[in-house]
């Protein structure tokens, strides 16, 4: 929950480590199989929504995801 929250931060460091915590979240099979579905869906949507970041570097980690 927090890191999805960060993730909407307007602050650039914040919203940058919160993105790159999400693309790893949602990459890592361990987390997958650990994480309720509800908290995979909302990592899932919330990466979906910052891949159309007009910040690069956001978009790169999302793609590294």
């Amino acid at each position: 929950d927090g890191i999805v929250d960060a993730s909407e931060s307007e602050d650039g460091s914040v919203l940058f480590a919160a993105t790159y915590a999400l693309s790893r979240l949602g990459s890592s099979a361990v987390a997958a199989g650990a994480a309720a579905a509800t908290d995979r869906r909302r990592v899932r949507d919330r990466l979906l929504a910052l891949a159309n970041h007009d910040d690069p570097e956001i978009r790169i980690q999302v793609a590294n995801g």
